[in-house]
């Protein structure tokens, strides 16, 4: 069938990253989970593309994506712990939002203040989490406090993101076999076509 399989992998956890070679045209980038599921990842031409340096760069930026996804869906939930710490700053170091009487206005400073949990989540370092959510909720001018706020609010989210990590790393996984799918009909071809080489009900669909 022309489907080569290479000697370069990347052990996680949660599964495996292998690359294959299909009909010595091009490679891609496979993802087969320790669950199960099985997903293509990534495209490129040739190996001398794709040293083991970058493979290892791909997998830690796709890790990155399943914080950023997890964050995104987890920050609501800390929404109210941080948007009390900024209504401590005095005049002059947060949004004049949180004063007003005006429903909207104090509505879409809290999601900046959403935003900011979402940047912070992305880190373990709290001094680096803490410059995150600064540099993302408008007219926040933080202090060490911030710090005091963020340290439970990280350390849970990232209780509960090793707990559920597969399942992220699944959801971006999912996602990025629709992109490369869709990057021409040829690599939408044969990502179908290596799919199809799996007899299992659980690969991923196109």
């Amino acid at each position: 069938m022309d489907i080569n399989w290479s000697e370069q992998s990347i052990r996680r956890e949660y599964g495996e990253f292998g690359v294959v070679e299909m009909r010595q045209r091009f490679h891609l980038v496979t993802l087969s989970m320790d669950s199960g599921s099985f997903f293509v990842v990534g495209s490129f031409s040739t190996l001398e593309q794709f040293p083991m340096p970058h493979f290892a760069n791909f997998v830690s930026e796709l890790e990155k994506a399943a914080v950023t996804v997890a964050a995104r869906a987890s920050a609501d939930r800390y929404v109210a712990e941080a948007a009390a710490y900024v209504r401590t700053r005095p005049d002059g170091c947060r949004s004049d939002y949180f004063d007003e009487d005006d429903e909207d206005s104090v509505a879409r400073h809290m999601d900046d203040v959403r935003n900011g949990l979402v940047q912070a989540l992305a880190f373990t370092d709290l001094y680096q989490a803490a410059r995150a959510f600064e540099a993302t909720v408008p007219f926040l001018v933080a202090d060490y406090e911030l710090i005091d706020t963020l340290d439970p609010i990280i350390a849970s989210f990232r209780r509960e993101f090793e707990t559920d990590a597969a399942l992220w790393v699944e959801k971006v996984a999912s996602a990025r076999q629709t992109h490369v799918s869709n990057r021409s009909p040829l690599v939408r071809g044969e990502t179908k076509r290596l799919l199809e080489s799996f007899d299992a009900p659980h690969l991923a669909p196109l």
